[in-house]
């Protein structure tokens, strides 16, 4: 396949990424503590699952002759950090640890900070 196909942009995590964001917004309007908690690992393991692609897909493009850090590198583990940190803000405000103020300033924050990732 050439690099501009559709199979290439749509990769497994990619599709992964849209399809666990479902579980965890219905994990918020479910009452049950059962379903709650199924939706959460269920979107979890979604998230696992993307994260493990993304770093398949690097390490098999990652320049192998430079010993160097590359931008790409750092972007791809910070794009990571703060989809693990999305998930850390997620559940503390799921359990009511966080202020909807403070769950609001974080994911600006978050928000914010993927942009450069992207």
């Amino acid at each position: 396949t050439t690099s501009g196909s559709i199979a290439h942009v749509l990769r497994p995590g990619l599709v992964a990424t849209m399809a666990y964001m479902l579980p965890a917004w219905q994990a918020l309007l479910v009452v049950d503590p059962i379903w709650r908690w199924v939706l959460i690992f269920v979107s979890f393991g979604g998230f696992c699952f993307s994260t493990l692609d993304q770093l398949t897909a690097w390490r098999h493009n990652i320049d192998r002759s430079s010993s160097c850090f590359s931008t790409s590198d750092f972007l791809l583990k910070l794009q990571i950090l703060v989809y693990f940190a999305y998930g850390i803000v997620y559940l503390l405000a799921l359990f009511g640890v966080l202020s909807p103020t403070a769950e609001q300033a974080a994911l600006t924050f978050s928000d914010s900070t993927i942009k450069l990732s992207c």
